[in-house]
């Protein structure tokens, strides 16, 4: 079984001296070159994994910000699936550091990742924008393709976060404990000082 989804590597790649290739402008062909001579390195380790539900996007506009991405990969999907409603997990563009005046969040690398809650969603945003000159020009194509992950690197942040959030719900289990003891103590309070009127009540009620 292809535990590591290698098979996923395939989609979007574009063969070189193919008359698709040949279509694209020379800074495309060197970024789609040194992208396949990455994940090819990569996915000789064990370490690595072709993600199922998780893109990277080269050649994204320096101006757009996450939000423009995530509404043009909805609609790529709903292209292709009409009736899909699809759920974007994550959206992170890559940026330089630190920011500066003109980009408060740092410049835009051109370079981003998005997630969707589900593969097929993820595979037709893949198959609708990889390589559409419609999108942002002829000579910048989207460059579109599963993630390649570090598994050890997912095992750890997820241990991450399964702590955090053991975390939470137990301060959140203390938090509310407390509460509970606060309010059954103003409860007990309260009802000493209710029956202590009543008595009071009932002392000059009572006839000498």
């Amino acid at each position: 079984a292809d535990r590591r989804n290698i098979y996923l590597s395939k989609e979007g790649h574009i063969a070189e001296g193919s008359a698709t290739w040949n279509q694209l402008s020379n800074s495309d062909k060197a970024k789609r070159s040194r992208a396949a001579e990455d994940a090819s390195l990569k996915l000789k380790s064990p370490n690595f994994a072709v993600s199922r539900t998780r893109l990277n996007v080269r050649n994204v506009p320096r101006a757009w910000d996450e939000k423009q991405l995530k509404a043009l990969f909805v609609e790529a999907v709903k292209e292709r699936a009409t009736k899909a409603t699809p759920r974007v997990k994550q959206v992170k563009i890559l940026r330089d550091k630190p920011a500066t005046a003109d980009a408060p969040a740092g410049a835009s690398k051109g370079i981003a990742f998005i997630e969707f809650d589900d593969h097929e969603h993820s595979l037709c945003a893949l198959r609708h924008l990889n390589n559409n000159p419609s999108i942002w020009g002829k000579d910048h194509r989207p460059i579109v393709e599963f993630a390649i992950d570090n598994v050890q690197a997912l095992k750890k942040r997820a241990a991450r976060l399964a702590k955090s959030l053991t975390t939470r719900m137990h301060m959140c289990f203390v938090t509310s404990s407390k509460r509970h003891r606060r309010i059954r103590t103003m409860s007990r309070r309260s009802s000493i000082s209710r029956v202590s009127m009543l008595l009071g009540v009932a002392r000059l009620s009572t006839p000498s």
